[in-house]
Formats: structure tokens, C-alpha cells, sequence
């Protein structure tokens, strides 16, 4: 895992900047200041602004459930990072468990509690499904 969470460890801070629009906008900005200086800012407000928009997690399943009413959620052994002020429980919740994109992070939560995997998630920065859990939008599994 990178050092920086924000930052995809198989991939280049300039990826991650594309991606994010960040490059873009600094090359489209024309300014008469030093041209170092604006667009050096505007890519740090870029890592720091995106670094703080939802929280993330690294660990193994600690436990899953699935209610009646179709929440699901889980919750990691590991430090839930960047919280989001609504999230006030350390669980994570699968927005949509009948959608395709829900099934398959389910099937990767079981797969993984299964085989003692670690995972890594990420969040949505919002606790849409359940008041006080944030909301998982990225599900990563990784071999021990």
C-alpha cells in the first residue's frame, strides 16, 4: 500500500492527478504570477482536498451481517481512516446490496472472511444507507 492512501500504489502521482482533473486545470491556468508557484498550490490543495474526502481502511473482516431488511455491513480489524463526520460507528455499509455492483462487493467480503484475506476499502465520504456508518464505495482484496 502506498504511504498516502489517496495515491494508487501501481500508479504515478500523475495518474492519480489526471484522473482527478488536477492537471488539467493547472494546465489551462494562465497567470501573469510566477509560473511555478500557482500551479505547485493548486496541486497540493488537489492531494489535500481529495485525501480528506472519505475515509479508508486496511485489515481483515473482523465480522458481516446481513438483516432482513437488506442492510449489510461489516467491520475491519485496523484504524478506520478519515471518517466523515456522520460516521460515528467504525462499520462500513454497502449502499445498494441489490444492485450488481452490491452483490459483488458482498461476494468479495464473504470470499474474503472465508480465507482470512486482507482488504482495503474506501468510502463515499457519506452515510446514506445507515446514519452512523459510511457508505463503501471501492472493495480491494489482497493475497496474503
Amino acid at each position: 500500500m502506498s504511504k498516502f492512501s489517496f495515491i494508487p500504489e501501481n500508479g504515478s502521482i500523475f495518474e492519480y492527478l489526471y484522473a482527478n482533473k488536477c492537471v488539467s486545470a493547472v494546465l489551462s491556468m494562465t497567470t501573469r504570477v510566477r509560473k511555478f508557484t500557482i500551479p505547485t498550490l493548486y496541486i497540493a490543495l488537489c492531494m489535500t482536498t481529495t485525501s480528506a474526502h472519505a475515509g479508508d481502511q486496511y485489515g481483515t473482516i473482523s465480522y458481516v451481517i446481513a438483516r432482513s431488511d437488506g442492510l449489510t455491513y461489516f467491520i475491519l480489524s485496523g484504524t478506520h481512516n478519515s471518517r466523515p463526520a456522520c460516521a460515528s460507528s467504525t462499520d462500513w455499509v454497502i449502499v445498494n446490496e441489490n444492485s450488481d455492483f452490491g452483490k459483488r462487493q458482498f461476494a468479495m467480503l464473504m470470499a474474503a472472511k472465508a480465507q482470512g484475506i486482507n482488504i482495503y476499502v474506501q468510502g463515499k465520504n457519506s452515510c446514506t444507507r445507515w446514519p452512523d456508518s459510511e457508505d463503501v464505495d471501492t472493495v480491494t482484496l489482497f493475497p496474503n
